[in-house]
């Protein structure tokens, strides 16, 4: 009879090893997904940053005239020369995608980014965004109401505030809840062909 005992005692004993093993494994898996997801959405947010940096800091570079044509917060259009050479007029257009456009993604939410160079096709960039808006700011560095594109406005425009979230399109799941890492970015840019005041 004790002998059945034991038999039975160490079976539960090795069952509730083996459970607390698993869990561990489990626990280990989910964070090495995590950090693989959350490397992978920091570097989508810096080369997005550099990207939109680079582009709108050229905002009227090398252009005589109107420098900015449309303004939205889901949408930016101006010239400027983008490689820096004289006599290229460049238009560029930023705009948001739509979420069903997010064909490669498992995360409902991100849409593509759009990109369009002097009327060619626009690059659609997948980088899991998110959420996604511009701000603009005259002189006095009070806020211009969007949309705009007539040219008082548009010539009135100093500074050009970008705000995005970037989400891993794949998740983690956890015992609790679906997690997507993420990164925010915001910064203000203030493209020197504008005729800033503070140039």
């Amino acid at each position: 009879m004790s002998m059945i005992l034991d038999y039975i005692s160490s079976s539960m004993m090795f069952g509730v090893l083996l459970l607390t093993v698993a869990r561990i494994q489990l626990n280990i898996n989910a964070a090495m997904f995590q950090n693989a997801f959350s490397v992978r959405t920091q570097t989508n947010a810096v080369q997005m940053a550099r990207q939109i940096e680079y582009d709108l800091l050229k905002a009227g570079n090398k252009i005589a005239g109107r420098k900015i044509w449309y303004c939205d917060t889901n949408k930016f259009v101006f010239v400027g020369s983008i490689n820096n050479v004289t006599n290229q007029r460049d238009s560029v257009e930023y705009y948001m995608g739509t979420t069903s456009e997010a064909t490669f993604s498992m995360n409902p939410r991100d849409f593509p980014l759009k990109r369009k160079i002097s009327g060619g096709t626009p690059l659609e960039q997948q980088w899991g965004l998110v959420r996604f808006g511009f701000w603009y700011y005259d002189s006095n560095n009070v806020r211009i109401s969007t949309p705009f594109s007539d040219a008082t406005n548009c010539n009135n425009v100093r500074a050009i505030k970008v705000f995005f979230r970037v989400e891993a399109n794949e998740p983690v799941i956890s015992e609790v809840d679906t997690l997507y890492s993420s990164v925010t970015w915001e910064k203000l840019l203030v493209p020197r062909n504008l005729n800033n005041l503070y140039y």
